[in-house]
């Protein structure tokens, strides 16, 4: 009887899917499109803090390479962007 109190409080450390890391500071950044995005070709990639990071449009416009960009969000290892407003 005790295990089926206790079972849940192990599971969630001992399982632990989630790798906490700081990457989400990025998020909210301006980045330097490093080469052109374009989520139909699946390329692009973006320079933010100093690291470069695959990057996907938020709304699925191409974005020049040389362009500021602000991070919206991360999913996996790319940074959904969108231009800046000039």
């Amino acid at each position: 009887m005790l295990t089926m109190f206790t079972r849940p409080v192990v599971k969630k450390f001992v399982h632990s899917k989630r790798q906490p890391t700081n990457a989400d500071r990025v998020i909210g950044m301006k980045a330097s499109v490093r080469e052109e995005i374009d989520n139909l070709a699946a390329t692009g990639s973006v320079v933010v803090d100093g690291k470069e990071w695959s990057a996907r449009s938020a709304k699925g416009e191409r974005i020049g390479s040389g362009k500021i960009v602000t991070v919206l969000a991360i999913e996996g290892v790319k940074l959904i962007v969108e231009p800046c407003a000039e």
